[in-house]
């Protein structure tokens, strides 16, 4: 080991001694052999000075050096027996403290270091010089870390004499050390209890560091990864990116990964990939550059960003099925004013006309096209759910098996038609007319994807829906439900077909060959029913829809309905007519005139009360619109109820009661005539009315 500038400096200066004493020894010597004896005094006197000069120069060179020189001795207690000035200024003692108390340095080191600085002394009579570190208390009782540099003294049979070192004050050394220790102490922590990978490469792109999170993520333990390419943790179309990434950086150039947050894609230990976030640094250190990265395992995120995306697209399209549906909903209500125009003036001119002539086939044609038109409008209320319901309770198995017979006709004798109910099904309450149109367009619309034959399956069966199984499907609600599903092994549909078969008019048929209707009633009555509904098709794998209704309790309180005078087709009561539309009101008006009654006909609900305070004698029956201006007929009914208690009344709407009621329009266990009905149809219900006591 080299020694220091100080040890050098000792050294040089003790030879100088030993010279200067040699050189006398010898003069002596040479006058004793010449017979001369010098003077005592004049000899010693020369001897001392030359003494005295040599240990003034060695004094001023040790009290000048950096830091402090001492000697002590080589055994006991070690003792001091030289210690330079710069002691004073280093630990605020004098050379003196040390000198005078044999056992004075031995008594001020830090007792957590005393037994480990004894130890290290050891090896110094074998080795002849040691270097340590430990804590001294210094004057201000203060500890200070010293750098201690020893070198054992010997004489010329190689016995130890004693030592001579200096120290050093590295305390401002050791604690920056002791900061970057702590420092990188909390880094690991923090690495090492971060959820996020940690990686560190070289320059070359090989892995030096590597946490707890990274094992996680990747799959690799910290024994296995390290010394291993980074490319190792990517899939290989990114090897060659990553290659001229790290070979751009290394000639100084820029890299678009630094200082930014890049998705790229991860390769695990068993193969699998995954989605990922990093975060990528460039850093030098004395071992030359080296790249540190954060991972961020994203696949979750992906994941939920994935069913947002989904959510969001079910939501957009509920919105945009429930904005159409309230078009064709408001459509479907003023074409069955029409209807109600047509038809009702249809019939009432085919009573005119014989039933011979050509005249009466023709309003015969015009009477059916009304009520195919009607049909019509039912299927768009029915989309819009706005459509008049009778809902019962139902055992759908016994439902579907009463339409297999209709079923089997409609769809064709080359498709297999299978049914498999299920046992004990729980009820359900709906209107049987809607099973029956869920049936007809789902089986006809699989008819249609299966050209070359098939198989058709009708299924029944129940089914539980959690949150989670809801948080997927808009507007579903947690619950029990009771499943009708219909599969085919047609065509199939792409994810943009399936996208739009809700849709209103929406048809992959050829033009003429459908309405695009019936998938969209399917919907309406699957919704009006507070139902779900799903589909599963792919391109020549078949189609299959769930149909899910909730579950209804049996009800054990249901009392049997009450019986009705059977309808008459005349009447001498008198009746107030309301209704905005005019053609409808006058059509109204001469059906219930030539059925025998007193009609008072207004065209606006304030008319009708004024009617109604004017009329001198009884008023029977108050037959009103539901949705007119000033006032809707609920409340029409209400103030001429005021005045006259007696009056009953008949509502008229081509609105459905649950959308009627949903207006605020109508409450519960009210007669209601939907639009567009027949001659017949308007005097049973009012014979119903009328004659309920």
């Amino acid at each position: 080991m080299p020694k220091t500038e100080s040890e050098e400096t000792v050294a040089r200066l003790a030879a100088e001694l030993a010279d200067a004493r040699a050189e006398i020894a010898a003069l002596r010597q040479a006058l004793h052999a010449q017979g001369q004896e010098p003077d005592d005094v004049v000899a010693r006197t020369q001897a001392e000075r030359a003494l005295r000069e040599t240990a003034e120069h060695l004094a001023f060179l040790v009290n000048a050096a950096p830091g402090v020189t001492y000697t002590c001795r080589a055994s006991g207690d070690f003792g001091a027996t030289f210690v330079s000035d710069g002691v004073l200024a280093q630990l605020g003692y004098t050379a003196r403290d040390f000198i005078e108390d044999p056992g004075f340095w031995a008594s001020h080191l830090h007792p957590d270091d005393a037994l480990r600085v004894f130890a290290e002394i050891g090896p110094l009579f074998v080795h002849d010089r040691i270097t340590h570190e430990y804590r001294f208390r210094c004057a201000d009782g203060a500890y200070r870390w010293m750098l201690d540099q020893v070198r054992l003294l010997r004489d010329a049979d190689g016995q130890p004499t004693g030592m001579i070192g200096s120290w050093t004050d590295i305390t401002d050394h050791k604690r920056v050390e002791y900061a970057l220790a702590q420092s990188e102490a909390r880094n690991r922590a923090m690495t090492e209890s971060a959820h996020d990978a940690f990686l560190t490469s070289d320059s070359a792109g090989i892995l030096v560091g590597w946490n707890r999170g990274a094992e996680a993520i990747f799959g690799y333990a910290e024994s296995e990864i390290l010394g291993q390419p980074m490319t190792l943790l990517m899939p290989s179309r990114f090897h060659d990116p990553h290659r001229a990434g790290v070979a751009r950086v290394a000639a100084g150039g820029p890299d678009h990964v630094l200082g930014r947050v890049v998705e790229l894609y991860g390769l695990r230990k068993d193969g699998s990939e995954f989605p990922l976030e990093l975060s990528l640094a460039k850093w030098a250190s004395a071992g030359g550059w080296f790249f540190t990265g954060i991972v961020r395992d994203i696949t979750e995120r992906k994941r939920a960003e994935d069913e947002r995306a989904k959510l969001q697209l079910q939501l957009e399209q509920a919105r945009k099925l429930e904005s159409v549906g309230r078009l064709a909903g408001g459509v479907a209500h003023d074409f069955n004013n029409m209807l109600s125009v047509i038809l009702g003036h249809a019939e009432l001119a085919l009573e005119e006309v014989h039933a011979s002539t050509p005249l009466h086939q023709d309003l015969e044609e015009i009477r059916l096209a009304a009520k195919r038109s009607a049909d019509l409008t039912r299927q768009l209320l029915t989309f819009a759910r706005q459509e008049a319901v009778a809902p019962k309770l139902l055992d759908l198995n016994a439902t579907v098996t009463g339409m297999l017979s209709m079923l089997r006709r409609l769809i064709g004798e080359d498709l297999d038609l299978e049914c498999r109910p299920a046992a004990r099904l729980w009820p359900v309450h709906v209107d049987p007319s809607h099973i029956d149109q869920i049936l007809a367009n789902l089986c006809v619309n699989a008819r249609d994807a299966m050209l070359a034959g098939g198989k058709l399956t009708v299924e029944t069966g129940h089914r539980t829906f959690d949150a989670d199984d809801c948080s997927a499907r808009v507007g579903a609600v947690p619950g029990d439900y009771v499943r009708l599903t219909v599969a085919d092994d047609g065509a199939g549909m792409d994810t943009a077909t399936q996208q739009r078969i809700f849709e209103p008019f929406f048809t992959t048929k050829a033009t003429g060959k459908g309405t695009g209707l019936g998938l969209a009633t399917v919907y309406g009555i699957v919704q009006q029913n507070q139902g779900i509904i799903d589909v599963r098709s792919a391109p020549g794998r078949g189609t299959v829809f769930d149909v899910y209704l909730p579950r209804q309790a049996p009800r054990t309180d249901q009392k049997p309905p009450d019986r009705l005078t059977a309808p008459a087709p005349r009447g001498q009561e008198t009746i107030l007519l309301v209704e905005d539309e005019a053609a409808i009101l006058a059509l109204t008006k001469r059906m219930l005139e030539q059925m025998g009654y007193r009609v008072l006909a207004a065209g606006r609900p304030s008319e009708a009360m004024r009617l109604a305070a004017e009329h001198p004698g009884e008023l029977d029956l108050l037959v009103t619109d539901v949705i007119m201006p000033e006032m809707n007929g609920r409340d029409l009914a209400r103030k001429i109820e005021s005045s006259r208690p007696r009056v009953k009344c008949l509502f008229v709407s081509g609105y459905s009661a649950d959308f009627l009621g949903t207006q605020g329009a109508l409450g519960a266990g009210v007669s209601l005539l939907h639009k567009p009905f027949s001659k017949d149809d308007l005097a049973a219900k009012i014979r119903q009315v009328l004659d309920v006591a």
